[in-house]
């Protein structure tokens, strides 16, 4: 199966499975990126590769990979730091 190119300002996205109950995609970012975080859904983000930080209104955490964030823990999440290329 060939992922789906989604359309994006700034990182490359592409979906890689769908179905009526969930969906998983691949992000590619080389530069700070924004990642919407919609609260009545239930978020799950796993590091591939890559490190950085996640930014919230009063508060920021540190990622590398193999690190996850789940739910709650996204909501008002926002922006991601880094130097090198990562894999979300």
């Amino acid at each position: 199966m060939t992922p789906l190119l989604l359309p994006a300002d700034g990182p490359t996205r592409l979906l890689l499975v769908a179905c009526r109950y969930f969906a998983a995609e691949r992000w590619e970012c080389s530069a700070k990126c924004e990642i919407p975080v919609e609260p009545e859904r239930f978020e799950l983000i796993v590091i591939l590769e890559g490190a950085g930080s996640f930014a919230w209104p009063e508060s920021a955490a540190r990622y590398h990979r193999g690190r996850m964030l789940a739910g709650a823990r996204l909501t008002g999440a926002h922006r991601r730091f880094g130097r090198k290329r990562r894999r979300l």
